[in-house]
């Protein structure tokens, strides 16, 4: 009757939300469970626990490593075609539209890395290259209301670094002064 009674407690376990999931394992196995039993009554009851920050941490580098490659591979295709183009001193056209295409998709990967960084209260380590050549091809084009866009669009994402003195610039080849928004967005470097 005895070993009755312990089988049916295994099976009647309930586990302790407020702790993590290896806690509630070691609780189950210290009651005569097994880790194979374990892994059934997590899955068949849907168990979630909390996770300290080592799994946090893991869990999100998790997710960052295959968006950081993607940003990185894109970053050094654009740096080696930014330096062809600048170069070849031919800002428009063909070749011109394939680079704005480049620097877009780089563009989107950065902005999922700041999301997932927003998600996991990580720091942002990098500069957005694709809003930066982006940036400095319209320059070239002086298309000075792009650069005013692209810049602003990069501050609001976290490039601060360069950005702002960018958009400081190009709002003064414009030939204005800048606006309330773009005055936040300038002394968010200060």
């Amino acid at each position: 009757m005895g070993l009755f009674k312990f089988f049916s407690n295994k099976k009647d376990f309930v586990p302790d939300f407020q702790k993590r999931e290896y806690d509630n394992w070691m609780d189950f196995l210290e009651q005569g469970g097994s880790s194979k039993e374990w892994e059934e009554l997590k899955r068949k009851n849907k168990w979630s626990f909390i996770m300290d920050d080592a799994e946090i941490f893991s869990e999100f580098q998790s997710k960052f490593r295959p968006l950081y490659k993607e940003y990185s591979e894109s970053a050094a295709k654009i740096k080696i075609e930014w330096t062809n183009i600048n170069n070849d001193k031919v800002y428009f056209g063909h070749h011109i539209d394939l680079f704005v295409e480049l620097c877009t998709q780089n563009i989107v990967v950065y902005k999922n890395m700041v999301a997932l960084e927003n998600q996991y209260n990580e720091d942002h380590l990098q500069e957005a290259e694709g809003f930066k050549r982006l940036a400095m091809l319209y320059e070239k084009q002086k298309d000075f209301e792009k650069v005013v866009c692209i810049c602003k669009e990069a501050i609001i994402c976290g490039d601060v670094r360069s950005m702002s003195q960018r958009l400081s610039r190009a709002i003064a080849k414009i030939g204005r002064e800048p606006t309330a928004e773009e005055k936040n967005l300038i002394d968010r470097n200060s």
